[in-house]
């Protein structure tokens, strides 16, 4: 079996680490093994679990994020799908994905999900916290924002939980923007 640390990440600044979850950002070659044959990924990466992405977030996937990690140079991890995998029994219980690098005003766009049979658990909570400690250590992030749904209940309360405000509320489209200051310089 491959050591699944070594094959997501070619840094240790590429590991998130809370107190149940490590969390690897997906090469090129491994999020493109994952999205086109999940049971090879598993079994050669040494995960358990049935976690996978439908069709929608496939397609997203490739026609979003593909083209830019493979444009990505330095940066290549703002332009992937970052897996969170519980340590205790290596099942991979949810991923997240920035929306690019950082913006002109250092912001950056968080877009997460959870396993249906992970939900309720405290993961994505765990995992947020992780994903913010992180963002104040990289000096080219000084805010993290997320946008969700109004009807979607649980999402807001994880960010409103996670110390996110709600910087407005989109009635047009039916999303409130979120976002939480990762530099206390500001």
């Amino acid at each position: 079996m491959i050591n699944i640390k070594n094959v997501f990440m070619t840094t240790s600044t590429l590991l998130i680490k809370t107190k149940r979850l490590e969390i690897y950002a997906l090469t090129l070659e491994a999020l493109l093994l994952f999205i086109t044959k999940p049971q090879v990924f598993a079994v050669m990466y040494g995960y358990k679990g049935d976690f996978r992405f439908d069709n929608n977030e496939v397609e997203v996937i490739k026609k979003d994020l593909l083209p830019s990690l493979k444009l990505a140079q330095g940066y290549w991890y703002y332009y992937t799908m970052w897996l969170m995998v519980d340590r205790q029994n290596q099942t991979i219980v949810g991923s997240f994905c920035f929306y690019g690098k950082p913006d002109i005003h250092k912001a950056i766009e968080i877009g997460y999900g959870v396993s249906s049979n992970q939900q309720n658990k405290g993961y994505m909570n765990e995992a947020l916290m992780g994903v913010i400690d992180w963002c104040t250590k990289n000096i080219l992030i000084n805010m993290l924002k997320a946008r969700c749904d109004i009807s979607n209940e649980a999402s807001n309360r994880l960010l409103k939980k996670s110390g996110f405000l709600t910087s407005k509320i989109n009635q047009k489209e039916n999303l409130i923007d979120w976002y939480i200051n990762v530099n206390h310089q500001l």
